[in-house]
């Protein structure tokens, strides 16, 4: 997840947290990755008359993390020997002059055994970068084009009476660097088998039903297969393809510059897109996001799930993302710990709780992720439950929602829909995760997505419960540098009277905008918002009318709006409205608090941080309603 993201992709779309913007997905001729093995030397009856036992083991190397500074050298905490790590449940390969002679997997301690012929052949044994089994259906490929996995080998000559030892060597940490794509694999691994261990009292438990392609090569970066620029690092899952793209190094450098092969919150988190794609529902639009920034809630929904399984699964709070390792120079872009919401010394904190906010959470990812862990923390051990909320839940909780509920109801998947439909299955209070000063996050749609409507009496709107209050707060700088200095708004392109500037960039999307989710049946659709000024003689709210998938601004996915031009200072005539044939579908109502100076929108302005009532009416009496 590295933290900035565009994402408009021809033909893909992406979700996660990466850094680039990219515009255009580069053609290249398809390879196919060749078919898993099935052959058995047993069922096919080549292995009859006299055999010979052959075991061995499979391990890997991997650069250890250390505290302060990065990727140090060699890990020596695995279980292997010298304290390497198991290859667990990858393909197995056994071949007799070049043709497969036979296949099984590694064990889930990277051991294997099979018998041969006691025939005094050479045989070549290969451990292979992939998997196709109940425990992980996974490749790790060189690149998207020419799809080739990475092996292990060794050979054996098949002479009794055995049983023979041929371990294949170790993947290593540095040189060729193999233990790079090995250790994805078994990230991968892991992940499968946590949520198998974890779902088995669930409602469905969970099953591993679809394989994921991971592209990785040593020094080269995933963002050039996309046509971005070489020299920004990218590691990111394409929604929809099943493929992931792990970093491994930049312009061929693995010592000095980004990598994300031995950085397994990298990976694992990304693996997360990839659940999310295929077990729940991935709404999230991409764009620009870090633990500080206001974001489109679907958006901080997606990567707070991400890394909050990466914590779960590798019973760690720490987020870290590693630059170099030792052999040249190393450090770490990111060194977060979601639990404590701390950061290690001398990187640059990600996430600023802003007390007071109450529901500002829904819209940050590092707050719906600490949310997340706080909630279900008691299911591993690392995760210490340091805020003494006293909730326990188990992980079935979520993903009996996460997979049934959530991903079948409504559109527009974020936090608050997501806790509300946690709050309504469970019997355990937990209120007070969420209004910890940390998280700030709520189990409703009221700031994103309300959906309750009334239908008003002949006599008009109900008063009270069906006037809102918006207060425009979109402060970009240092209030010392005056109002002006402060709002960076304008327009989005091809949306009219929207200036030249991008306000939705910096249009504050908690506290100047309010958003309505509505089922529309078909047919004519007919909005109509009305307002005034609370404390000033001027106020200006706009309507967009969004589609499904959309991204916060873009008239890509817009199906209507309603922006008049000022026609006083700042000031339009207090009404938008918006009459249209629409077909059936979900739709989400953004009431936005216009703030600019800039373009056609009117002269200089005084409203940047007044406040505005309205009522928004659905045809004739259809009231928004609290």
């Amino acid at each position: 997840m590295k933290f900035l993201i565009p994402c408009t992709f021809v033909l893909l779309a992406i979700c996660l947290g990466c850094n680039q913007t990219i515009t255009t997905l580069v053609s290249a001729p398809q390879a196919t990755e060749a078919a898993f093995c099935t052959k058995s030397c047993v069922t096919d009856n080549t292995c009859t008359g006299s055999t010979v036992t052959v075991n061995g083991a499979a391990y890997y190397e991997r650069r250890a993390l250390t505290a302060g500074s990065g990727l140090g050298g060699r890990d020596t905490t695995g279980s292997g020997p010298s304290g390497n790590f198991p290859i667990r449940g990858a393909e197995l390969q056994v071949l007799k002059n070049g043709n497969l002679f036979h296949c099984s997997s590694t064990s889930s301690t990277g051991t294997y055994t099979f018998v041969l012929p006691d025939d005094s052949a050479t045989y070549t044994i290969k451990i292979n970068s992939r998997a196709y089994s109940a425990d992980n259906k996974a490749s790790v490929l060189n690149s998207p084009t020419s799809k080739s996995y990475y092996s292990t080998t060794t050979t054996v000559v098949a002479t009794g009476p055995g049983p023979l030892t041929a371990n294949v060597p170790n993947a290593p940490y540095n040189g060729t660097l193999t233990g790079g794509a090995f250790n994805i694999l078994d990230k991968i691994y892991e992940a499968n088998v946590f949520l198998k261990t974890q779902t088995v009292s669930a409602s469905t438990p969970f099953t591993v039903q679809h394989k994921v392609s991971a592209y990785w090569s040593k020094g080269i970066n995933p963002n050039t297969y996309l046509g971005g620029d070489s020299s920004q690092g990218l590691s990111f899952y394409a929604v929809g393809t099943d493929e992931l793209y792990i970093l491994g190094g930049i312009d061929g450098d693995t010592n000095n510059e980004d990598t994300d092969h031995f950085d397994d919150s990298i990976i694992v988190h990304e693996y997360g897109h990839f659940i999310e794609d295929n077990y729940s529902v991935s709404d999230s639009p991409g764009g620009y996001h870090n633990g500080q920034r206001i974001v489109d809630p679907r958006l901080a929904w997606s990567e707070a799930f991400a890394s909050f399984l990466m914590a779960v699964v590798l019973n760690n709070p720490l987020y870290r993302d590693t630059i170099g390792n030792s052999d040249g120079t190393s450090s770490y872009a990111i060194h977060y710990n979601i639990e404590t919401n701390s950061r290690n010394a001398g990187v640059n904190k990600l996430d600023t709780p802003i007390a007071g906010s109450l529901g500002e959470g829904n819209f940050r990812e590092f707050a719906v992720c600490r949310t997340l862990v706080d909630l279900f923390d008691d299911i591993a051990s690392g995760l210490a439950d340091s805020d003494t909320d006293g909730v326990t839940l188990p992980f079935s909780d979520f993903w009996d929602v996460y997979t049934d509920d959530f991903k079948n109801t409504q559109a527009f998947a974020d936090a608050g829909h997501f806790l509300k439909l946690l709050d309504d299955a469970v019997a355990t209070n937990f209120s007070a995760v969420l209004t910890n000063d940390e998280q700030e996050t709520q189990a409703s749609r009221l700031e994103y997505g309300w959906s309750n409507t009334i239908t008003a009496p002949s006599g008009g709107q109900l008063a009270g419960i069906c006037a809102w209050t918006l207060e425009a707060e979109d402060q970009v700088g240092s209030a010392a540098n005056g109002r002006q200095e402060m709002i960076d708004d304008g327009g989005q392109s091809g949306v009219p009277n929207e200036g030249t500037l991008n306000a939705f960039q910096v249009s504050n999307q908690l506290k100047s905008n309010d958003f309505f989710y509505y089922y529309h049946s078909g047919g004519t659709l007919s909005v109509s918002l009305a307002y005034t000024p609370v404390s000033s003689t001027t106020a200006d709210l706009d309507m967009y009318i969004y589609k499904t998938d959309y991204t916060f601004g873009s008239s890509a996915r817009m199906l209507a709006y309603s922006n008049d031009l000022a026609t006083g200072a700042d000031d339009d005539s207090g009404t938008e409205s918006v009459n249209v044939t629409a077909p059936a579908g979900h739709y989400m109502i953004n009431i936005m608090y216009w703030t600019s100076e800039q373009g056609s929108r009117a002269s200089a302005s005084t409203n940047y941080f007044d406040a505005a009532t309205y009522t928004l009416r659905i045809g004739t009496n259809k009231y928004f309603c609290k």
